[in-house]
């Protein structure tokens, strides 16, 4: 049963920038090629733009300062420690678990800072009839096919965003371990909006992905709220 969508999300989610060069859509057709690069559209496709990540910054840096902090300590012990006749070896276990950790807290704190900083802005998630794709920016996208296989989840918040989360099962088989649907996100993207907004996209991909299902009913949407903040920006 189709989800009643007002005109607001009927806006929401209409097409006025090309995703490919930008270009203004506004006052086109509805259906067919953008002017000023040629690329096709429809007026079943969707893009929508947002973040990759929402990090509350405070809670980032003291972390990762955190982080910094107890690598430095490890250093700074494992020096001292080969210092100490007949401690060399343990000295520098010490030292290289102390440059692990910092290296990987300089490279975290590299990638949060590309995914919340003015650079990050603004990602795309190209959601049509055949499938979805992600990137930053406009430009020529490479679409992932919807496939029986596939969950789209819808996951709202307090401070007015949405998270949309696309996962795909992978099927893993061993000697010891059979289990046949692990869920592996390969999409992600926090958009300024709630659940009414989003309807028409719900009802949508809802659409295509239950063309593909690989048995009746088979639960490929799920929408979830949460009581509780995504971050600040």
């Amino acid at each position: 049963m189709a989800m009643p969508v007002d005109s607001t999300a009927q806006e929401f989610v209409r097409l006025k920038f090309c995703p490919d060069c930008g270009y203004r859509l506004e006052g086109l057709a509805t259906d067919g090629r953008c002017p000023e690069c040629g690329a096709q559209y429809t007026s079943q496709d969707i893009v929508l733009y947002g973040w990759k990540e929402r990090v509350d910054k405070v809670s980032m840096i003291f972390g990762l300062g955190t982080s910094v902090c107890g690598a430095v300590g490890l250093i700074i012990g494992g020096v001292i420690i080969m210092m100490a006749p007949g401690s060399d070896q343990i000295g520098w276990l010490i030292v290289i678990i102390g440059i692990i950790v910092l290296g990987t807290t300089i490279w975290r704190w590299y990638r949060i800072n590309e995914a919340i900083g003015e650079s990050a802005g603004p990602w795309q998630l190209r959601l049509v009839p055949r499938g979805y794709a992600l990137r930053y920016g406009p430009g020529t996208a490479k679409l992932t096919d919807w496939g029986p296989k596939m969950t789209v989840r819808f996951e709202s918040s307090i401070d007015g965003f949405c998270a949309i989360h696309i996962a795909h099962e992978l099927n893993v088989a061993s000697w010891k371990l059979s289990l046949s649907a692990v869920p592996v996100e390969k999409a992600r993207i926090f958009v300024q909006a709630d659940l009414e907004n989003l309807k028409p996209v719900i009802e949508r991909v809802a659409m295509w992905l239950g063309s593909r299902a690989r048995r009746p009913n088979y639960r490929q949407i799920v929408i979830q709220s949460k009581l509780e903040h995504f971050g600040a920006k």
